[in-house]
């Protein structure tokens, strides 16, 4: 049999292969990036933000104008289980307790929080770790899930029951009256979000 004229068929099915597994945009195999806030705070990310194409692969974006008082906010959430139903009003409910921390690549100009949100747990207080600005340079973090800390002190971090992770800002960089963020990598040690 001659291989080398079966070469370029291979290629090709190898890549459309690959390219039906992950024929969904995602970021490490999370989909479903949701951005909002407050009522008075713009959404001013291109597109409306969430996951967009850019020339070095897929990035979710947020970016917003206008948080300036303490009780005013901006936020992207994306569901820990890729497969969850997004018309429901919660992502399925994940067991993480066989994982120990999540790795984050980003960059932003202002500071923000990374929340693991227990699954059914609406409104209050939540665990979470602090995302430092990165001054719009890439970096990656390691957070473990030991420093996830409910600042209110009501909650128990629960990893067997956990529905989703949130980044909301708080404040924006007062040069720019914005606030944005631009993730490339998620992952979660121990887990595969596997889209089906």
């Amino acid at each position: 049999m001659n291989y080398r004229k079966l070469l370029p068929f291979l290629l090709f099915t190898s890549i459309s292969m690959v390219s039906q597994a992950y024929a969904e945009p995602n970021i490490n195999g999370f989909v479903h990036f949701t951005v909002g806030g407050s009522d008075n705070v713009e959404n001013i990310a291109p597109n409306g933000g969430g996951i967009i194409d850019t020339d070095n692969g897929y990035s979710a974006v947020a970016s917003f104008r206008g948080i300036q008082e303490s009780n005013e906010y901006g936020e992207m959430w994306f569901p820990i289980d890729p497969n969850s139903d997004m018309t429901k009003p919660e992502p399925n409910p994940v067991d993480l307790t066989g994982s120990n921390f999540a790795v984050i690549t980003y960059k932003s100009n202002a500071p923000a929080i990374l929340q693991l949100r227990q699954w059914g747990v609406h409104g209050g207080n939540h665990n979470m770790a602090k995302l430092p600005n990165t001054f719009n340079k890439v970096s990656k973090l390691k957070l473990n899930f030991s420093d996830f800390k409910d600042w209110g002190g009501n909650h128990t971090l629960d990893l067997s029951s956990v529905a989703k992770f949130n980044i909301a800002f708080l404040t924006e960089d007062k040069k720019t009256g914005t606030a944005n963020i631009v993730v490339t990598g998620f992952t979660i040690s121990n887990y595969n979000p596997t889209i089906k």
